[in-house]
């Protein structure tokens, strides 16, 4: 689902396929044709109050396993040629509006300026704290980066079909993929799982200087080749209990291709419960 304003629409309402000629159009030709079902939800000359007031229509009844959202440049606009300026703080309201009934991944993209009059570049000063809420959204406190090999060959024999990493190879193995991690997030963390979850006596030997902290699971997601993703919701809905770590693939292709359609129906249906989602650091903290 791609929700936002004219940078989305690029004419969508008069293309067959209802997806414009822009960015929505790039992506889905760019797609296989296993691609899920996309939407463009973008309207010509939206404000961020304007595409809140149709969240529920236009958003939620597509029901939706990720949302992306481009909004803002239009909250801007008015100030400089109608005079009727949207404030930080409403722009917030509205964007929180849209995210808080979500249960599904979501992208924030930054609304963008690029100045092709005289003065327009004075727009940033209205501009630029639209820009700071966006990535304040964006910076998700539920969301952290942990390590899970390089290579992801498993760590003893006969872990599924994964390979064995040879011995003398397990520490390079970890210690390479942290290197890379932390290119990506100077905030990553250290917390680790073993590929399949499969280790022994002699992997946790050889990883004990890696300075990372091996994590289990107790409810396996299933969604490793699922068929749909009903089994995938009800394997997780059946087997969670307070202080759980689920543990779900996140790359679909052949090898997960429902974790996203599941992963929706799984938020809702642990939040229907009571259930509070933490990080695994919050989750360890809460356990000292």
């Amino acid at each position: 689902m791609f929700a936002g304003d004219s940078v989305t629409d690029c004419g969508r309402r008069t293309d067959p396929d209802g997806l414009g000629d822009g960015y929505v159009r790039t992506l889905y030709d760019g797609l296989d044709p296993r691609r899920p079902r996309i939407v463009n939800a973008g309207i010509s000359g939206n404000r961020a109050a304007d595409l809140a007031g149709r969240w529920s229509f236009d958003v939620l009844a597509h029901e939706p396993s990720l949302v992306s959202i481009l909004i803002g440049i239009n909250d801007t606009w008015r100030r400089y040629d109608e005079n009727d300026p949207t404030t930080a703080e409403s722009f917030e309201d509205s964007c929180r509006a849209m995210l808080d009934p979500l249960t599904c991944p979501v992208v924030l993209i930054e609304p963008f300026l690029l100045p092709v009059k005289d003065r327009q570049e004075e727009w940033r000063e209205d501009l630029d704290p639209k820009l700071d809420v966006t990535r304040e959204l964006a910076a998700d406190p539920l969301f952290e980066l942990g390590t899970h090999t390089y290579d992801h060959r498993g760590f003893t024999k006969h872990c599924y079909t994964l390979g064995t990493v040879p011995r003398a190879d397990m520490l390079a193995d970890v210690r390479r993929a942290v290197v890379e991690l932390d290119q990506l997030d100077s905030h990553a963390t250290r917390w680790f799982r073993f590929p399949g979850g499969c280790y022994d006596g002699t992997a946790l030997h050889e990883l004990a200087s890696a300075g990372v902290t091996a994590v289990g699971l107790d409810v396996p997601g299933a969604d490793g080749f699922a068929k749909s993703p009903t089994p995938v919701v009800k394997q997780v809905l059946s087997n969670v209990r307070n202080g759980s770590i689920v543990v779900l693939h996140m790359h679909g292709g052949d090898n997960a291709p429902y974790t996203d359609e599941a992963l929706g129906p799984i938020v809702k249906g642990l939040r229907a419960r009571g259930y509070q989602l933490v990080t695994v650091t919050q989750l360890m903290i809460s356990r000292r």
